[in-house]
């Protein structure tokens, strides 16, 4: 099963990268919740596909359309998947860029 879970985690990030979002949610249960941490606009839950893709949608929106993500390396155990990313956007005219580890299981 964790060969599937890493094949499966690693085309949603190339669909992603690529704007096919409708195989990115084909992936996503219907009760997803997607956590952000911090007190930034983004922060909080966001639960289900529809405040998924709002989520989504407001992030392209603050960095102007300049939203991405490198995946370092996908790991996975059983049913648990963790990828190590950097997700770059612009904010202000500046890019930045945050690593951070994505798990789901």
């Amino acid at each position: 099963m964790t060969e599937v879970n890493l094949v499966t985690i690693r085309k949603a990030y190339e669909d992603f990268a690529h704007g096919n979002i409708p195989s990115v949610f084909a992936v996503f249960d219907e009760g997803i919740t997607w956590h952000v941490p911090g007190h930034s606009p983004l922060s909080g839950d966001h639960t289900g596909h529809d405040q998924v893709g709002a989520f989504l949608q407001r992030t392209m929106e603050l960095s102007g359309e300049a939203f991405g993500i490198d995946v370092h390396t996908v790991l996975g155990e059983g049913d648990l998947v963790v990828a190590m990313v950097t997700v770059n956007a612009q904010r202000d005219g500046v890019l930045r860029h945050f690593r951070r580890s994505m798990s789901g299981g």
